[in-house]
């Protein structure tokens, strides 16, 4: 794992409270897949190729182009809408770092 890809990981356990190694894990539990998006999603931003960024979090370039899909879609209202605070925090931080 990259030094950008390890600060990332440590953003999102930061906002959503879960240990790396459970992000950067295998485990469908949410908000886990939905942390391994939020930083595929920085990655890509940041001009990775959709298949580099999805083997450096350890998913198939599939399951990280269905996460970029879902992330754009997220809204409250859904069983996921807890997902969206984290998501939101995430994406501030990002920003206020660049």
């Amino acid at each position: 794992m990259n030094s950008l890809t390890a600060h990332l990981v440590q953003l999102a356990s930061e906002v959503s409270g879960r240990d790396e190694e459970d992000i950067m894990g295998k485990r469908r539990q949410v908000p886990l897949p939905a942390c391994r998006w939020m930083i595929g999603e920085v990655l890509v931003s940041r001009g990775w190729p959709i298949a580099t960024a999805a083997r450096e979090l350890n998913v198939t370039p599939a399951t990280l182009r269905h996460g970029l899909e879902e992330l754009a879609t997220l809204r409250h209202d859904t069983n996921w809408g807890y997902v969206v605070d984290i998501v939101e925090r995430f994406r501030s931080l990002v920003a206020s770092e660049a």
